[in-house]
Parts: structure tokens; sequence; C-alpha cells
């Protein structure tokens, strides 16, 4: 049985939802995200270092732990789960180099902190931070097939020589180290219900007032000038709080265009008739401001 300590009503839950990559914990995480205000999700692909020095078969190897700061992670995650704002220091190359600001007034807001990553239960240090550890496990067949469709058919031998066999060497540690491991070859809606039903289960054991929603059942929530986005799905946005550049480009979203930021993108819902934002996909996590980007 597992025993809880007595916790701050008001410290955030800190779940881990890990994985190999491609397994899935990308869309289950989002699809959370996109639907709970009171989510925060941070993703360890932020925390890469800007080079690396791993290789593995005559391969620049992205795919081992010395690839990625865990400590920056463990350094943010105590700041954040203890209540206080922190920053989020991105070199990643693929990723725009940035600082994220996450305030206390941020998190004063949040009571389900979500942290995503592939190599997150190979790291003794995080494991602790975790409330409950969720692995998505997914079949060497559907890694490839799903990383390749993502990232191209010239990253085939990559991901056949090295993603696979590497991501293989930590798969059974981090089993090991979760509390549930769930089937990511199933269809990604089962994968989400599953793994929603599961913390739903595990939120109402801990009394801590918060019930967390399930897409499809619950509309994205609104985004307003200050916001925190952290997935890609479109978000219902009020006409005036969008950007000056985009009201100017008003009559292209009516007409069923679709307005590309750097950051952000824009479009008029036809079914709903609706304005709507959502972030691009070189960006995690981004705050919403009218200011232009």
């Amino acid at each position: 049985m597992k025993l809880f300590r007595k916790r701050n009503t008001q410290e955030p839950f800190v779940v881990g939802i890990c994985g190999r990559s491609c397994s899935g914990k990308g869309a289950l995480t989002e699809a959370l995200a996109s639907v709970n205000r009171e989510v925060l999700l941070l993703q360890a692909d932020l925390y890469f270092h800007n080079s690396t020095s791993c290789t593995y078969r005559g391969y620049q190897c992205w795919e081992h732990t010395d690839s990625i700061a865990f400590d920056r992670l463990v350094d943010n995650l105590h700041s954040l789960k203890n209540g206080g704002g922190t920053v989020i220091r991105v070199e990643t190359p693929w990723m725009p180099r940035k600082d994220i600001e996450i305030s206390h007034g941020d998190i004063r807001t949040k009571r389900l902190i979500i942290v995503d990553g592939f190599l997150t239960f190979a790291v003794e240090e995080l494991i602790k931070l975790f409330d409950y550890k969720i692995f998505i496990q997914a079949s060497d067949f559907n890694v490839l097939y799903r990383r390749q469709m993502r990232d191209g058919v010239e990253q085939i031998n990559y991901i056949h020589d090295v993603v696979i066999p590497v991501s293989k060497e930590y798969e059974q540690i981090q089993k090991d180290n979760a509390d549930v491991v769930i089937d990511g070859d199933k269809p990604k809606d089962e994968v989400i219900n599953t793994a929603g039903r599961y913390l739903c289960g595990k939120l109402s054991q801990c009394n801590i007032n918060f019930k967390i929603g399930l897409p499809p059942k619950q509309l994205t929530w609104k985004v307003c000038p200050g916001d925190l986005l952290m997935d890609h799905q479109w978000h219902p946005i009020n006409y005036e709080d969008m950007k000056d550049w985009v009201k100017e480009r008003k009559d292209r979203m009516d007409a069923g265009g679709e307005l590309k930021g750097n950051t952000f993108r824009y479009r008029r819902n036809p079914n709903l008739g609706m304005y709507e934002v959502r972030l691009s996909h070189k960006y995690t996590i981004c705050r919403y401001t009218r200011e232009p980007t």
C-alpha cells in the first residue's frame, strides 16, 4: 500500500508521464493540458543541452540521459512544487532559444504539474518529486512508424539504428519505476481515457478539491492575455484580445484563412463561428500577450 505524506493543500500535485520516443505521451499530456486550465505542462524537450558529445554506432546521439540537463529540470520543479516562480532556460537546438518565466502567480493557479519526458523515470532525483508515475509502452514497430511519420523518411536509419536500441536500454528500468504501465499501441483516445481515469481515481483519494477533465467531453479553455499556452490545440479567444496585426487581417480569417505568426496561429472556426488561437509547433510553452511576437 502506498503511504501518503501530509501535504500543503496549496502544493501542486506532480505527475510524471514517460515513455519511449513517439509512444503517445505527448498526445496524452497535450490533451490533458488543453482542457484543464489548472494544469502546468513541462516537457523534458525544453531541457536538452545545446550540443551533445554522445555517440552511438557512429551517429551523434540525443537519446541518452547525458544529452538532457535534468539538473535544471529538478531545480525548476523543486521551485514550482514549493509554490515559487522559476525560469526555464531553453537551449534545445531545434527550439527557439529563450527564457520562459513562470511566476508565483502562474503556479498559484495550477493544481497539477505534468512532466512529460522520454527518460525521466531513469533519473532518481526526478522520481522522488513525482506523486504518480505513468509509463506509456509502445512497440518497436510503432516507435519506428510514428517517428518516421513525424521526422520524415530521411531519418529512418537514425531511428532504426539509434532511437530504438537506445530507448530499449532504458525501457525496463523506467517501467519498474512507474506506478502504472499503459499500452501506447492502443488508439489515442483509449490511451488518453485510460490514463485520465487513472489520474482521476488517484486525485480523488488525495483530498485536493480538484477533478481533472477529460477530452473530448470538455472543450478547450479560452485564452486570455497573460495565459501560458502549453499545447498545440485550437483554443477560443475573444476578438479584442488578439494582436493588432491579426485584427487587421480579420477578412482573411472570416474567409476561412489561417494566419501564421512566429509564435501563434489564428483562425475563425467555421463550425463554431468563434476565433481561435494555438501555439506554433516550434514552441512548447509560451505566454500569450497582445504585443507582437
